[in-house]
C-alpha cells in the first residue's frame, strides 16, 4: 500500500509525504444507540512510518461499490518465479 499526502502549512508552505506500507488491520466500530457514528479503520504499518485511515461508514461502502466490479475481473491468478 502507498499513501501520498500533500499537506499545506501554516506559512504556505507545501509538503508532500510519500509513505509505503503493509495493512496491518483493519477495525469496524460499532454504534447501535448512533448508526451515523460507525467507522472503519485500516491500520497500516511500514519502514518509514505508520498511521490510521479512518472512513466513515458511507465512505467505506462507496469504497468498495467502487472496487468490487473491478475485483471481479480477476479470476484466477498465478505466480512466475524465474530460476
Amino acid at each position: 500500500m502507498r499513501i501520498r499526502v500533500k499537506k499545506i502549512s501554516p506559512i504556505r508552505e507545501v509538503t508532500r509525504t510519500d509513505v509505503e506500507g503493509t495493512i496491518d488491520d483493519v477495525v469496524m466500530h460499532e454504534d447501535f444507540v448512533d448508526p451515523k457514528k460507525r467507522n472503519v479503520e485500516v491500520f497500516f504499518k511500514g519502514r518509514e512510518g505508520s498511521g490510521i485511515l479512518n472512513f466513515s461508514y458511507e465512505e467505506f461502502n462507496g469504497l468498495m461499490k467502487y472496487i468490487t466490479p473491478s475485483l471481479k475481473l480477476v479470476k484466477k491468478s498465478k505466480v512466475i518465479k524465474e530460476k
